[in-house]
């Protein structure tokens, strides 16, 4: 989470092929509406879960994501080797109702 990481030692959790990538990369999420002015999704992922890209996206309909709109207003490291991650969806940047999702890759 530092510039320059940690020197001399990796935090790094490796993947191990044939585990599940949501519990890999995950440990919980959460909505948070704001005076509908903005609405704030929450992750709260795996620090060393370095093996895996996480990408919000959004959708009107569920069948055309983009992320486009959709920025990282926080990143926070936390206790026992989690990081809280706070995504921001821009008013008007969806439909009036719209789904929100994470697409996790491995690098």
């Amino acid at each position: 989470m530092a510039i320059g990481g940690n020197p001399g030692i990796s935090d790094r959790v490796p993947f191990e092929s044939g585990t599940d990538l949501v519990g890999y990369a995950l440990v919980s999420q959460q909505v948070v509406l704001n005076r509908a002015t903005e609405v704030i999704f929450e992750v709260m992922g795996k620090a060393g879960a370095d093996d895996v890209m996480m990408t919000p996206v959004v959708s009107g309909d569920l069948e055309i994501w983009t992320s486009e709109g959709v920025t990282l207003k926080s990143q926070e490291p936390m206790a026992n080797g989690m990081v809280r991650r706070l995504w921001r969806v821009a008013p008007g940047a969806s439909d009036e109702r719209f789904f929100f999702r994470l697409q996790l890759e491995l690098r």
